[in-house]
């Protein structure tokens, strides 16, 4: 593989691998370990991707490796960092908020791979501090979106790879590669890169693959009106960011609370709850629900990832779709990794029908899902496109045979609409971005 190829002889030991998904990026990371030799391999990522990453391995050892080694705050997990620390042969793997929390000044791997590297594009997260402590003999950061939301997300991400390039002030580097506008609060602001895709040329090492097949997707808006009841609640609450719910307010203090209170109307009449939170409860109106049950009954057979930025609401959809029996599972925070792994095999074994999914909850590191799935809802989206793109492409990746179906419910007249404009922009905005003359 070139891209292997080009990572193994890079001068400055390190590449950026932006590939789309289904390129195979953890492949094409494994053979460049092989390639390089090295002993001690550690890799960073989501920890839903840990299997992923082992069957991997020892696929392409001929399961030589000895497993892939995970470390976590259990007994034989804190061994493996022990040996780590030690510099002990193996393939290491680490959550990234249980490497954010860890020590790794002194300590230096032989390679490390950074996996979903927008992660730590935030300059002042302890994700970027903790990775710039981490010293290692060969770098390997891989994303599909490797700076995020925001194209000043690239310093923190580049600097870890090539700290003696890229510039230690951020504002240095920022002048030389943004556009810059004016803000009334912080004097100057960042609108996005001067020149689309004049910094990944200038990269030492960047690789950007495409899928070899492209997935043929058709998208489809369903349009709904909210009920009455939404309506009043929603348009009093945009007026005037307060609203009462029976002997309760609902009030947004900030703009990111409002737009989520308006998100979340647009899904179903709110209640406050017994602990004083906004929640939605049996008697919660929804018309896109209704939207929802006649896409359901258009496609009968059709097993469906339905997607919302609500877990409140996805646990209010699962719950009407299991009214009759089992065949729906809410896929969000409040299942553990082990639930997660359970319904997932019930999905492609046919036992379970829909995937009611919180976006941030199954954008990384899941895969297997295209194998029976081709139809996708959207209920809500989140602010994050990197996230919407993220999850989309759950479904529409390498394994997929058939023709992907997209739905996108939107509410009339509300947050809805808009939303879905900007994120199309900043998707066009991102693709010219990390694209270069020429790629790998």
């Amino acid at each position: 593989m070139k891209a292997v190829e080009k990572t193994i002889s890079e001068p400055t030991r390190a590449t950026l691998n932006a590939s789309l998904m289904g390129t195979g990026k953890t492949l094409m990371a494994t053979e460049t370990a092989l390639g390089l030799g090295t002993k001690t391999n550690l890799i960073i990522g989501p920890l839903n991707t840990f299997w992923g990453w082992h069957d991997t391995i020892q696929r392409q050892t001929d399961y030589q490796a000895n497993g892939l080694h995970k470390i976590d705050s259990s007994k034989n997990g804190l061994k493996h960092l022990r040996n780590l620390y030690e510099g002990q042969e193996g393939w290491y793997f680490i959550g990234r908020e249980y490497f954010r929390s860890k020590q790794w000044e002194g300590y230096k791997p032989d390679l490390v791979v950074v996996d979903e590297c927008h992660f730590a594009q935030n300059r002042h997260s302890k994700s970027y501090r903790a990775l710039m402590k981490l010293k290692a003999g060969y770098k390997l950061s891989m994303s599909g979106t490797p700076y995020g939301n925001k194209f000043e997300g690239f310093w923190a991400v580049s600097r870890w790879l090539w700290p003696d390039l890229i510039p230690k002030s951020f504002w240095a580097w920022a002048y030389d590669w943004c556009e810059m506008g004016y803000s009334p609060f912080t004097k100057h602001e960042i609108v996005g890169e001067k020149d689309a895709g004049r910094f990944v040329s200038a990269l030492p090492s960047y690789v950007r693959l495409y899928p070899d097949k492209e997935i043929d997707v058709v998208e489809e808006i369903r349009y709904v009106d909210l009920a009455p009841s939404q309506r009043k609640i929603y348009d009093k609450f945009e007026k005037d960011l307060v609203v009462w719910l029976k002997d309760n307010p609902l009030v947004a203090e900030v703009p990111v609370a409002a737009r989520i209170r308006l998100r979340q109307i647009t899904l179903a009449t709110p209640v406050i709850n017994a602990e004083g939170n906004v929640d939605f409860d049996d008697e919660s109106v929804s018309t896109k629900y209704k939207a929802l049950m006649e896409i359901i009954e258009d496609n009968p057979d059709e097993p469906m990832l339905l997607l919302t930025d609500s877990q409140k609401y996805a646990r209010l959809v699962a719950r009407r779709l299991n009214k009759k029996s089992e065949i729906a599972f809410e896929w969000s925070g409040k299942a553990n990794q082990k639930q997660r792994e359970e319904a997932k095999q019930k999905f492609l074994n046919g036992q379970l029908k829909y995937i009611v999914a919180v976006i941030p909850a199954i954008a990384e590191g899941v895969d297997g899902l295209q194998d029976v799935c081709s139809t996708v809802v959207w209920l809500s989206h989140s602010d994050s496109n990197v996230l919407n793109q993220q999850v989309l492409d759950r479904i529409r990746r390498r394994g997929q045979q058939k023709l992907v179906k997209v739905y996108d419910i939107l509410a009339r007249d509300t947050y809805d609409e808009g939303q879905l404009s900007n994120l199309v922009e900043k998707q066009l905005n991102m693709n010219r971005t990390l694209k270069k003359e020429k790629n790998v």
